[in-house]
């Protein structure tokens, strides 16, 4: 820890001498797949297929899939086995999270892809679903992770020009570097009981990753505000600050020693 300590104020110190591919194994939660759970669900291939093309065509995150296909598990199960249909189900499971992902589409869209892979579908089997997950599903929102977030806004962030590292040549591990520390954080986060927007958490942990990665000078880049984060979220700034010195200030304040070690790690890398 000592070595973390030193870098922070010597300004002597320069990096990128050297192009070295980033290691997985520094963090111990590994790799980008922590936010793309889907093993740990069993769906049928085709559902998933189905859901990954509606997506695309919608132009909607993929990362959306995680959260449908846990409430889609959830409802079949309420539901009797002959009596589902599964395209209208996940038809309305799509409607209503790109409302709750800020990407708002509505049933006639959705009807538009809808019927290239079943012509018979009706608008009103649609509708009936979408009442029955709200009523049944009273967790609903607790099915949104704030990590399946995370690729949204870092989108957002670089098609404003804002991820940004000297060199260039980095911005591939720059990135990288954030999502792993924003896992991170999101992870140390999950059994608490938080009623916050989850993708406003999400905001954070990216602001708070930043803050990390620029007090230990792992790379030279870009200081992220409160209010890029806002607009990338489209949240309120207030929102980003509140939920940032709730939950993620002692993280730079008093950093736990496992992170420690990973940000020292990661820092030998470069």
């Amino acid at each position: 820890m000592e070595k973390l300590e030193c870098l922070e104020n010597d300004s002597s110190n320069t990096f990128y001498t050297e192009e070295k591919e980033l290691d997985n194994s520094v963090f111990s939660f590994n790799d980008l797949s922590s936010h793309h759970l889907l093993s740990q669900y069993d769906v049928d291939e085709k559902i998933r297929q189905y859901t990954h093309l509606l997506l695309e065509k919608l132009n909607l995150p993929l990362s959306m899939d995680l959260a449908i296909f846990k409430t889609y598990l959830e409802i079949k199960k309420s539901l009797p086995k002959n009596n589902v249909n599964s395209v209208a189900l996940l038809a309305s499971l799509v409607v209503l999270y790109s409302k709750f992902y800020n990407y708002p589409k509505n049933i006639s869209e959705v009807m538009e892809i809808v019927k290239d892979f079943d012509p018979k579908i009706k608008k009103g089997r649609i509708l009936k679903y979408m009442y029955l997950i709200k009523s049944i599903n009273k967790s609903f929102n607790n099915y949104v992770c704030p990590v399946s977030f995370i690729d949204m806004i870092m989108n957002r962030l670089e098609d404003r020009g804002l991820i940004f590292v000297n060199p260039i040549s980095k911005k591939f591990d720059y990135k990288r570097s954030l999502i792993l520390i924003s896992s991170y954080l999101l992870s140390k986060l999950k059994d608490k009981n938080i009623s916050s927007n989850p993708r406003g958490i999400a905001a954070c942990s990216i602001y708070t990753s930043n803050i990390l990665i620029a007090k230990y000078k792992i790379f030279k880049c870009k200081r992220l505000t409160q209010k890029h984060l806002a607009i990338a979220s489209n949240l309120a700034e207030y929102t980003i600050r509140e939920n940032y010195e709730k939950h993620f200030s002692m993280f730079v304040k008093n950093p736990p020693e496992d992170l420690l070690l990973h940000l020292s790690l990661l820092l030998s890398q470069n």
